[in-house]
């Protein structure tokens, strides 16, 4: 079994890991997509609302360029759930997995958002590979699938070669 997070997806995706390890699944990788460490309390406000300034302005050019008047909008729920992980996994951190971990960096910054690498990384010293891919926290999953899909593939092969 392979799984996956993107941002702070990848705390999920951690923890279900770390599960399953636990409880005797085995867990055949762990591909974390652009993820970081949540935020210190103290770090949070104003990061978050910048981030979140960032989003609706994405969200509201995205909906004017395809005349989509319903996606200029973000939702009390996208909000509420942003709000909800940053509270569930406050001082989360995660430990080591038995699965070997791939983790997929942005390289672009995107204003409000932590850089995995500096800011809040995961430990390098869990992951067994990081890379590091063109595009921002947005466009790497849009723009760059292929570059994602070929470096998971080229891993996997190297981890669990045939």
């Amino acid at each position: 079994m392979i799984i996956a997070g993107y941002s702070s997806g990848g705390w999920l995706a951690h923890d279900l890991a770390a599960h399953l390890e636990r409880t005797g699944v085995p867990v055949t990788a762990l591909l974390l997509l652009d993820s970081y460490l949540p935020e210190e309390e103290m770090e949070q406000t104003e990061t978050r609302s910048e981030f979140m300034r960032e989003q609706i302005r994405r969200r509201d050019l995205m909906g004017m360029a395809l005349n989509r008047p319903d996606r200029t909008v973000t939702t009390s729920g996208q909000i509420a759930a942003m709000g909800g992980y940053s509270r569930i996994f406050s001082g989360w951190r995660p430990g080591p997995l038995k699965a070997p971990i791939l983790h997929l960096l942005a390289s672009e910054v995107v204003a409000g958002l932590p850089t995995s690498s500096e800011d809040h990384p995961f430990p390098a010293e869990l992951a067994h590979r990081v890379r590091r891919l063109p595009g921002d926290h947005f466009t790497i999953l849009s723009q760059h699938a292929d570059l994602i899909s070929a470096n998971l593939h080229d891993w996997l092969t190297e981890v669990h070669p045939i």
